[in-house]
């Protein structure tokens, strides 16, 4: 009658042991366990990623975002959200050179946190300037960087071809005569746009 006894001492050690440790491996890794949680959200739902950019540094969310748009898939979202945020009215004439920066005054009372700055050739004429968006259009800039050198088409522009790329490169293939002078705040990361040929 002792033995049972003693082998359910030991039963019930075994398991207390065997959860500590699980507890504690889930403990030690939860930021990864978290990350990958919302990694895996994000490569179901690209869409996701507009509601996951605002999270803060150091967090699972936000690190699953930066793994994210490391992806081709993450990439194509980032591209998506910032043709989504583009003024459905814009017109993009022959060429043009976009970018993202925050606007000269801060806003009061509306919710325009971003300038888009552009340069495009309509004809002969060349048009600078820049123009008032939403404050995401911004939030989603952020990730230009991670997606320099890549090249996109979209059903909403059918006929366009998108090129992220350095601000002096996208001067350089637009053949658009601007100074970087010329380009209010100038950020590093811009967007080529021209037919397809």
């Amino acid at each position: 009658m002792v033995q049972p006894r003693r082998n359910g001492r030991r039963t019930a050690l075994v398991g207390f042991f065997a959860v500590l440790t699980i507890g504690a491996t889930a403990a030690f890794f939860w930021k990864d366990l978290a990350s990958s949680f919302y990694l895996r959200h994000l490569r179901a739902d690209p869409a996701f990623l507009l509601q996951m950019i605002d999270c803060e540094e150091h967090t699972p969310q936000k690190d699953a975002v930066n793994r994210f748009v490391q992806t081709p898939q993450g990439k194509r979202a980032v591209f998506d959200a910032l043709v989504h945020d583009l003024p459905q009215d814009f017109n993009f004439g022959n060429q043009a050179i976009l970018g993202v920066c925050k606007p000269a005054q801060p806003p009061c009372l509306t919710p325009v946190a971003a300038e888009l700055w552009f340069s495009v050739k309509l004809g002969s004429n060349y048009q600078l300037g820049t123009r008032a968006c939403q404050s995401r259009l911004l939030r989603t800039s952020q990730f230009l960087h991670r997606i320099v050198g890549s090249q996109f088409t979209t059903p909403r522009y059918p006929d366009l071809v998108f090129r992220v790329l350095p601000v002096s490169e996208a001067i350089d293939a637009s053949g658009l005569h601007i100074r970087p002078e010329d380009i209010p705040r100038l950020t590093p990361v811009a967007i080529h746009v021209h037919p397809q040929r």
